[in-house]
């Protein structure tokens, strides 16, 4: 299983690092808290989002 770093995952989705945090803390990107600084997302959660995403835009 993979994980990402937001600033990976901002990079991927094309967006700031911001409105990944802001997906997460509004629970529509699970993501792991290791710490108050620390957050992974799982390669699952990444792309079940996008798949939601792109469904939901259709």
């Amino acid at each position: 299983m993979q994980f990402y770093t937001v600033p990976e995952v901002a990079k991927i989705l094309r967006v700031k690092k911001g409105y990944v945090y802001e997906l997460v803390a509004q629970g529509r990107l699970k993501a792991l808290r290791l710490s108050k600084n620390r957050i992974r997302i799982p390669e699952e959660a990444l792309r079940e989002f996008v798949e939601k995403a792109m469904r939901d835009s259709a």
